[in-house]
């Protein structure tokens, strides 16, 4: 790795809610496997465990980490913006407590930014990690996200075996929050109401919008398979299948998804389209967002009617402050709504 490399500070942001016994193991690989600069804030969101994680962090006896305590149920917004605010780093991780990375995970991406400076945020080939059996596999768990004209956005190659089908750097229309790497003048640049991340999100999506927001900014979103790490993800999507073509499937995995992950997905979807669609394309997509919307309530209303009112409860809470969010991200927006139509495009597998 070159001097200038090495002399660049990534910010390492780990939120910790009631998943200590993750921690502990996927937070020594990130230490071991990184030569670049690193501060590592763990920002605990679980009253219960403070002591323990105080006591975790204390035996690792690095001077490179340190907790952050945040209210009992903070957030996954609140938490990311919280380290944000108390780091310096050129570079910020959000790093899940499930996410095992590779050694040089880091050391690559921070070549890629030196490399790419209108790069806003890159992640690299995640893998699933299955926390049950401790071991990694060659099962795909997002190399980007892709968007389709109904705004449904999925991660690109999830469950697929990997095969090299996804072996060159490549702009994608977004990073998953698992794993992202950010470049901390393009997170100020796209700070609204004073928030990196839009708390009103809580959990969920926020990677979504976080991504939108960059390419609105004229920040790209890249993909660079030479960073490899392993994610434990918990609750799957169903990559690139059409909802109408996998009913059952769609079904099963919904049944899955614990209840405030439904809740929060369907707010969130909602608030995105909100505060980032340009008009014209929202005009011109309206059949197909209505088609998805339709199919993902109207189940949710059969099977979980109680989250769907809470989901729209809290929405149209939200609905006011997303306005004027949508106010301050337009008066910033340097691309034209035909070039983030592309994306739209290019994400038909979303569909």
């Amino acid at each position: 790795m070159g001097e200038r490399a090495m002399r660049t500070l990534v910010s390492v942001l780990m939120p910790c809610y009631r998943d200590l016994h993750l921690l502990e193991r996927s937070l020594p690989r990130t230490l071991d496997g990184s030569r670049c600069d690193l501060e590592v804030v763990v920002v605990n969101n679980d009253s219960g465990q403070s002591e323990y994680v105080r006591g975790f962090v204390e035996a690792l006896r690095d001077a490179r980490v340190r907790v952050l305590e945040l209210a009992h149920g903070a957030g996954f917004s609140t938490a990311i913006n919280a380290g944000i605010e108390a780091t310096t780093g050129e570079l910020v991780f959000f790093a899940n407590s499930d996410l095992f990375v590779a050694d040089g995970y880091l050391d690559a991406l921070v070549r890629f930014f030196e490399e790419h400076p209108r790069a806003g945020c890159a992640t690299g080939k995640i893998l699933r990690y299955e926390l049950e059996r401790n071991r990694e596999t060659d099962v795909i768990d997002t190399t980007g996200l892709t968007i389709g004209r109904n705004r449904r956005v999925v991660d690109r190659g999830e469950n697929q075996k990997d095969i090299g089908q996804f072996e060159h750097e490549e702009q994608v229309f977004g990073v998953s929050g698992a794993a992202l790497v950010a470049r901390r003048e393009a997170l100020e640049s796209v700070k609204v109401g004073g928030e990196y991340l839009d708390e009103s999100f809580h959990m969920y999506k926020e990677d979504i919008d976080l991504s939108w927001r960059f390419r609105l900014a004229g920040w790209e979103c890249w993909y660079v398979p030479s960073a490899i790490a392993h994610h434990g993800r918990t609750s799957h999507g169903l990559a690139g299948t059409a909802y109408r073509r996998g009913l059952r499937e769609f079904h099963e995995n919904e049944k899955r998804k614990p209840r405030h992950v439904r809740m929060n997905s369907m707010k969130n979807q909602w608030l995105i389209l909100v505060k980032n669609d340009d008009l014209a394309n929202l005009v011109r997509d309206l059949p197909h967002i209505l088609g998805r919307e339709a199919l993902v309530v109207g189940y949710n209303l059969v099977f979980a009617p109680r989250d769907t009112a809470i989901a729209l409860w809290r929405f149209l809470g939200a609905f006011p402050s997303a306005l004027d969010k949508r106010r301050e991200i337009k008066a910033c927006q340097t691309t034209s709504p035909s070039q983030i139509r592309r994306w739209f495009a290019a994400g038909r597998e979303a569909q």
